[in-house]
């Protein structure tokens, strides 16, 4: 993602969400150093994703795919690469936040090996209200526990 893309990353967020990252916070993202990946579809921004690195553990601040694309696998191999790019900086365990009520993408990211971590009541806002998000995490490091004996 780069400045210039800001425009259309947040029209397609606006899109999608009801409560959007404006362009503003995509810009700080930018400039902390996130790790902010747009996905192009014929030339045209697809979807876009926001990692952040911290240590050992990352997290997944935002991952988007237009509405009128989804189904295509373009937001199983956007969160596939913030994945690698993850463990690539060094991560061992990344976490995320998802409402509700979006099957879709808790499908994914289960299918993906995202568990259920906990639940944080009334967190996203929406047209009717306030809805929980549920925490996922994956453990994507070295194996948790070795095995002294080698089995």
């Amino acid at each position: 993602m780069a400045l210039d893309d800001l425009p259309a990353v947040a029209d397609n967020e606006g899109s999608c969400h009801y409560s959007a990252w404006t362009a503003d916070l995509f810009r700080a993202s930018l400039a902390s150093g996130q790790r902010c990946r747009v996905v192009e579809l014929d030339g045209a921004i697809a979807g876009h994703g926001v990692l952040s690195v911290t240590g050992p553990e990352a997290e997944i601040l935002n991952l988007c795919i237009a509405a009128r694309l989804r189904g295509r696998g373009l937001g199983r191999a956007l969160l596939r690469h913030l994945l690698a790019v993850a463990r690539e900086d060094g991560a061992e365990d990344v976490f995320l936040e998802v409402r509700v009520s979006n099957e879709r993408a808790r499908r994914l990211y289960e299918e993906e090996g995202f568990l259920r971590m906990g639940k944080r009541p009334a967190y996203y806002p929406g047209p009717n209200g306030r809805e929980d998000g549920l925490i996922l995490g994956r453990h994507i490091g070295a194996a948790l526990f070795s095995d002294p004996c080698g089995a």
